[in-house]
């Protein structure tokens, strides 16, 4: 082996690529899990040094999956990876109180929550049909076995504090639809009358409560991601 190849071989060793989303960069390979950590806060400082993290699937022990890699095991390791990958670790947060109150929806019937969910499904008809199928069909038992139904789609904004989401590469737009419902006794209708009165409104009020923006939602030369979940209240 001429000796070039093996400087060049040696200096390969000496480096590895941290990749983040589409961005690559080539660093010095640090045996010092502190000092790792150190240069991918300098490349990457959009990302908060809380939340970093490494992650490698190049390791037979890995199955094929991304594992997080720990300060623990760093030193074991760095050797044999030619790249890692820099990502956001998932905050698990408290879920922030979200009660029915005025925003939500006293339905006469259980046919008339049905078409309610299909209703706010045809607003956003940007997404594909079998999405929107999926989800408002997917809750559609639990719905119908009440006479009456309560129902809340809850504002993006709160839903994000109550389960932040990362996603990488980061998208253009983000849709997430959080829908909460409750069986509504007939006696306890009283205590519904100003969601009663909401119920008389076009389904589309729903997008502004969301916060969704069908422009950017719509648009098909975008990195668009949907997020639809719902919740049945039992208490």
């Amino acid at each position: 082996m001429s000796g070039s190849t093996q400087s060049k071989e040696t200096s390969i060793l000496r480096c590895l690529v941290l990749k983040y989303g589409p961005k690559r960069v080539l660093v010095k390979r640090q045996k010092s899990y502190n000092l790792m950590f150190a240069s991918a806060c300098r490349v990457f400082p959009s990302i908060s040094r809380d939340i970093l993290t490494f992650q490698t699937n190049q390791l037979d022990v890995c199955d094929g999956h991304y594992v997080e890699i720990t300060a623990e095991v760093w030193s074991d390791i760095v050797d044999l990876l030619h790249v890692v990958e820099v990502t956001q670790r998932v905050k698990m947060t408290l879920p922030v109180p979200l009660p029915l109150d005025d925003w939500a929806i006293s339905l006469p019937d259980n046919q008339s929550a049905s078409g309610q969910v299909d209703d706010q499904d045809s607003s956003l008809e940007h997404y594909p049909n079998p999405v929107r199928a999926g989800a408002g069909s997917y809750w559609l038992p639990s719905i119908l076995k009440h006479e009456y139904v309560a129902l809340r789609f809850v504002p993006q904004a709160a839903f994000e504090r109550a389960a932040s989401l990362h996603i990488s590469p980061q998208p253009d737009v983000v849709t997430r639809i959080f829908m909460l419902f409750k069986g509504i006794r007939k006696e306890d209708l009283a205590n519904w009358t100003n969601a009663r009165i909401q119920a008389e409104k076009d389904v589309a009020w729903w997008v502004n409560v969301i916060g969704v923006d069908p422009a950017r939602a719509g648009d098909v030369t975008l990195f668009r991601v949907l997020e639809w979940g719902g919740m049945e209240v039992l208490i």
